[in-house]
């Protein structure tokens, strides 16, 4: 039996996408509603397992509660930026839910980030509360007095130093002791802003990307489109949630799919394959700098036993290797940015052309109105097949514009492209 034979009967056994959403009741396309319809089904099941432990739904949902609880004692109302820097932590997924409960925007942010480049991203977003790893509370201070801020900071593990421990409270005391908060019901809206993602600046200093409630979750539904996301799958993420792809892909189509997140701290290339099977990994992201290191490592740190069926972002420089020495039998690959996620995509079990970005990707539902692109000339014009030009994009799963940037947010537009 050839390859494409074994994959096409891999396929065959596997529910269509279409047939994963529609296990759930209809929501409102926001996070509460979402992640309750999912609750529903199975609050036993794992939703996220973290640092050798294992979140049920139940468990999770009853900690964003507690935690939305703690920051409405904190004052933190409709359209406030939280932030959090740091390396991936079960924190980013409490505050995403707890802050879109209340309409408020998570910041996560990049923990390699020097003062000035942190002092830059804070005196444009304002943060009321930033939640850092300890380490990092130097550093968080030089960029704050430099830019007159003072948010509120609570650390994400246990201080060292019992200074700092007086001064700033934990993650663990706030789960801990948020019993007595009242924990009220979301008046969240489907276009509420729930995210803003720092790009990386190529074009002169970082741009806040804003996304709203209904972006997110269209990106979900779509992600399981291409990676054709089963519920019993768990996703692993290895890249960081300070980015879109973890954020919009890995963490919107486990919540859609009513699946489980298995959440590491960072890449480890030394740790990959440990990593996939003790969290007993179906699914993963990678960019193609990870796919070409994990190729060179040595075959000893590799776990045959690992449950990896589809991996997203394996180019073409590494296919051979992740097929037949890893043994992983589906690929996908695609093209998008902060501002517009998940727009092209090469198609789950179908014609893989290495070097191209993939036909423009799908929704599962096929009434859903989806992304368009065009190439155009100088003069907006579509040139003809063949000939070079640039891609235009029109699609649902669209920023709402760049944070306090109305110039960069006009000129980004034209006529909906």
């Amino acid at each position: 039996m050839t390859m494409t034979q074994k994959e096409s009967m891999q396929k065959a056994m596997l529910v269509t996408p279409l047939e994963v959403l529609n296990q759930f009741e209809a929501h409102n396309y926001t996070l509460t509603a979402a992640f309750e319809s999912r609750l529903k089904t199975n609050p036993d099941k794992v939703f996220c397992f973290f640092d050798g432990k294992e979140h049920t739904w139940a468990e999770f949902d009853r900690d964003v509660r507690k935690m939305a609880a703690f920051l409405r004692a904190k004052q933190i109302q409709a359209g406030d930026r939280v932030g959090i820097i740091a390396k991936n932590h079960y924190a980013h997924l409490l505050l995403l839910f707890s802050l879109a409960r209340l309409s408020a925007i998570l910041l996560p942010i990049n923990p390699e980030f020097g003062a000035a480049e942190l002092g830059y991203v804070l005196n444009n977003s304002e943060p009321k509360l930033l939640f850092i790893e300890s380490d990092l509370l130097e550093v968080v201070k030089v960029a704050c007095n430099e830019n007159d801020l003072s948010p509120i900071i609570t650390f994400l593990d246990q201080p060292q130093n019992s200074e700092r421990h007086l001064q700033h409270q934990n993650i663990d005391e706030i789960l801990s002791h948020s019993e007595s908060f009242k924990s009220d019901p979301s008046n969240a809206q489907a276009d509420d802003t729930c995210v803003i993602i720092y790009t990386s600046g190529t074009t002169g200093f970082p741009k806040g990307v804003m996304h709203s409630q209904r972006s997110f979750l269209l990106c979900g539904e779509a992600y399981i489109e291409r990676l054709y996301i089963q519920t019993n799958d768990r996703i692993m993420v290895v890249l960081p949630l300070f980015h879109m792809n973890a954020l919009f892909y890995s963490v919107a189509g486990a919540l859609c799919a009513g699946a489980t997140l298995a959440l590491m701290p960072r890449f480890s290339a030394s740790q990959f394959w440990k990593q996939a099977v003790e969290s007993q990994a179906t699914t993963v992201n990678l960019i193609e700098a990870a796919c070409n290191i994990l190729k060179l490592r040595p075959r000893s740190e590799f776990h045959a036993e690992h449950q990896i069926r589809c991996a997203y972002g394996v180019r073409h420089s590494a296919h051979d290797v992740f097929l037949n020495e890893f043994h992983i039998p589906y690929f996908v690959s695609g093209y998008g940015m902060t501002e517009i996620p998940g727009v092209t995509c090469s198609p789950f079990g179908g014609l893989q052309k290495p070097g191209t970005m993939g036909p423009i990707g799908k929704h599962p539902n096929p009434h859903q109105v989806w992304a368009e692109c065009r190439v155009i000339d100088e003069a907006g014009d579509d040139v003809p097949n063949g000939v070079t030009g640039e891609m235009i994009v029109k699609t649902p799963i669209i920023m709402q514009g760049y944070f306090r940037d109305p110039e960069q947010t006009r000129s980004s537009f034209k006529d909906g492209w």
